[in-house]
């Protein structure tokens, strides 16, 4: 897929809103998110962070990803939202 990012993650307890960037090797992307609530955000270590991170948030949310079809090439669109529904990153990715 091509890239058009802004940048944006899937959701599991005590781990931040994430996406990673391609992996230098395979171009796989890995897409992460947390806690739907800010109270139970948490548990990242700063340290951890490293320019593999393209988007990074320690706050509750959810991820959203829709895919439709542009001039007849499959779209991904990543959302990560917080609590409130506003979009917080977005990363969009092109079919090649």
């Amino acid at each position: 897929m091509g890239d058009r990012s802004l940048a944006t993650g899937l959701k599991s307890p005590s781990y931040p809103q994430c996406l990673g960037l391609s992996d230098p090797r395979t171009g796989v992307r890995e897409y992460s998110c947390g806690p739907t609530t800010d109270k139970h955000a948490g548990g990242f270590n700063e340290k951890n962070r490293s320019d593999m991170h393209k988007y990074l948030n320690i706050v509750g949310g959810f991820l959203r990803v829709d895919v439709k079809r542009e001039k007849s090439k499959p779209v991904a669109i990543f959302r990560h939202h917080g609590v409130n529904g506003k979009v917080l990153n977005e990363d969009i990715r092109v079919a090649r």
